[in-house]
């Protein structure tokens, strides 16, 4: 089993964590033997079936907004985005997407410990159609080529994310098995809304913009960037959820703020080689700050340099997701400490943005409502 060699290739691991070690086991056993029978049962029409349009890639770093953009284009007609469903089980979504997923709704909304256990898994969680991330369905595949490995053993964080997030040092055999992960979840996916474009929201994506157009070659990409201050403090909290629902190691709040630094600064250096070259017509970048005074407005300038069709057929469903104006945001202290790391580690990438170095409260923060 991958997953033990995973689990052997990172001991030790912290006593308390066992029981989430096991859950690990468990997980897998049962996704292993429900997938099985999704196998058969379907292999033969995904093998036959074709994405009908070239996907719609949403990149950005976490917390910059790519989970407000992502809901928001997928509030019309004729694109079809991960759910939670599939990303919670991403081997069996098909087979059981008509009786397991039904059940789990109706008991998250009669059943108070269900409920109970539905509010701990994430502080936006409304249901199962709700949108979630291919790097999600990956982890929850046991699949050894995802980066979130790296929060799960969290000591060997960098080995992970430098290996499947950068790519460095990654096998010919591990590319290729990644590559065809990802083109089967994808068609999977698209398969549940098969006249549909797919809109793909994963935040690793835009360290592997080169990576996505040797798969999709003629793939649309809107890529959101966000004040890079607020950014940082946003994703501290993030991390500290995601650790707590996957790490069975443990870490620090140090540690946590150096894997940001890092993790930051080398996706944007490797999106902005990549983008070289991208025409204008598959590539549009916007601004946060933008993008939450006037999300409809903003989504419609960048459909337009994308050649996007039917925007204005679709305007009314995208005022109504998002109510017909901004969204607020909530704020931040910075921390001189903070920000002196920032400015030597960050510094070009703010520049290159166009963000300019602050001392100031935070204006803008990543942890809104809808985004």
């Amino acid at each position: 089993m991958k997953l033990h060699q995973l689990v052997t290739d990172n001991l030790p691991i912290a006593p308390h964590k066992y029981p989430k070690v096991a859950l690990f086991y468990l997980k897998a056993l049962s996704a292993g033997a429900v997938g099985y029978f999704e196998r058969r049962s379907y292999q033969r029409q995904l093998k036959r079936f074709d994405l009908p349009h070239s996907p719609l890639f949403v990149l950005g770093h976490w917390r910059s907004g790519t989970s407000f953009l992502q809901s928001l284009i997928g509030a019309a007609p004729g694109y079809v985005y991960y759910n939670k469903f599939q990303t919670i089980f991403p081997d069996s979504f098909l087979l059981t997407r008509n009786s397991l997923k039904p059940l789990i709704n109706y008991l998250f909304t009669r059943s108070p410990i269900a409920r109970s256990w539905k509010n701990g898994l994430s502080h936006n969680f409304e249901s199962l159609d709700t949108a979630s991330e291919i790097e999600v369905a990956m982890i929850n595949q046991m699949n050894p080529y995802s980066f979130h490995w790296g929060q799960v053993f969290p000591q060997n964080w960098k080995y992970y994310f430098d290996r499947y997030l950068f790519m460095d040092g990654i096998s010919r055999r591990e590319y290729k098995a990644w590559q065809r992960s990802v083109q089967l979840l994808n068609k999977k996916v698209n398969f549940t809304a098969p006249d549909d474009r797919l809109v793909i929201k994963n935040p690793g994506d835009t360290a592997r913009l080169s990576h996505l157009r040797k798969l999709y070659p003629d793939a649309k990409f809107i890529f959101i960037h966000r004040h890079p201050y607020d950014v940082f403090y946003s994703n501290i909290k993030l991390w500290k959820r995601i650790l707590s629902n996957l790490a069975v190691q443990d870490t620090n709040e140090a540690q946590i703020k150096r894997s940001i630094r890092y993790i930051y600064r080398r996706m944007h250096e490797q999106y902005f080689a990549d983008r070289a070259g991208v025409p204008e017509s598959q590539l549009v970048e916007i601004a946060y700050e933008d993008f939450r005074k006037a999300p409809v407005d903003t989504l419609g300038q960048a459909f337009d340099q994308l050649g996007l069709p039917g925007f204005q057929s679709s305007r009314p469903y995208y005022e109504a997701y998002a109510g017909g104006g901004s969204f607020q945001p909530s704020r931040y202290d910075y921390q001189a400490e903070d920000l002196a790391l920032l400015e030597e580690e960050w510094g070009t990438v703010m520049d290159e943005l166009g963000y300019e170095r602050s001392n100031a409260k935070s204006a803008w923060a990543g942890s809104s409502k809808k985004g």
